[in-house]
């Protein structure tokens, strides 16, 4: 009974930090494409999100978390064989077998890290409608990077094509 409940005591823990990072990722994202400054608010409207749409937002994370969980075990596999192969008389090829294996965990993890991004972005994108701002260059003329000048009624100011 006490290994069950610390099983599910560890599991309860995974968990919530799963879904604590996730929500993190979601927030970061919102507050980048909306590009706002509340990171209050924008972290509420991100619970509410993963609340109203739990299987779109944290369906993608649960893919890659599988596909992190097989790499790792894989090449944890390899490292593990390697290293009970270690003695006095190895030479530095398994060594670098080793550093190798761990420079590609590595590698992945980050590769996965990006991809945690990108998914949370495209689920940001296709749930979160933009925010409604007026367009400050609407009643200007002028080329982008350029000098604007402002249209008003009284104004003489055209546009020749």
């Amino acid at each position: 009974g006490a290994v069950a409940a610390t099983w599910i005591q560890d599991g309860l823990y995974g968990l919530s930090l799963a879904l604590l990072l996730a929500w993190g990722d979601y927030t970061r994202t919102r507050l980048a494409l909306q590009d706002t400054r509340s990171a209050v608010w924008a972290g509420l409207c991100t619970w509410g999100l993963l609340v109203l749409h739990p299987l779109r937002t944290l369906r993608p994370f649960l893919v890659l978390f599988a596909l992190d969980a097989g790499l790792v075990f894989v090449l944890g596999r390899e490292a593990r064989a390697l290293d009970r192969g270690i003695g006095p008389e190895t030479g530095a090829g398994t060594l670098w077998a080793l550093f190798a294996l761990g420079q590609a965990a590595l590698l992945a993890r980050s590769l996965l890290r990006g991809a945690r991004y990108h998914a949370a972005a495209q689920v940001t994108k296709a749930l979160v409608p933009p925010l409604a701002r007026p367009d400050p260059w609407a009643r200007r003329v002028g080329g982008p990077g350029g000098p604007q000048y402002p249209i008003d009624v009284g104004d003489e100011y055209g546009v020749s094509i």
